[in-house]
């Protein structure tokens, strides 16, 4: 029982220490992939509105 214990633990450390491998090594690349799309989102909606805002803006003088 005291063995399963042990191999249970050694395979959690080895899990964490992937996981932690793996985040130093694409961090940059999943956070810039996460800014990227927040700011292709907030071009479209800046886009979206502008372009609303000029269409009712020229409803209005015609």
């Amino acid at each position: 029982m005291s063995q399963d214990n042990i191999f249970r633990e050694v395979d959690e450390e080895l899990r964490s220490d992937r996981m932690r491998a793996f985040w130093r090594r694409f961090a940059p690349y999943i956070l810039g992939a996460a800014v990227g799309v927040v700011l292709i989102v907030a071009i479209n909606e800046g886009w979206t509105w502008y372009h609303s805002n000029n269409a009712a803006q020229s409803s209005d003088e015609l």
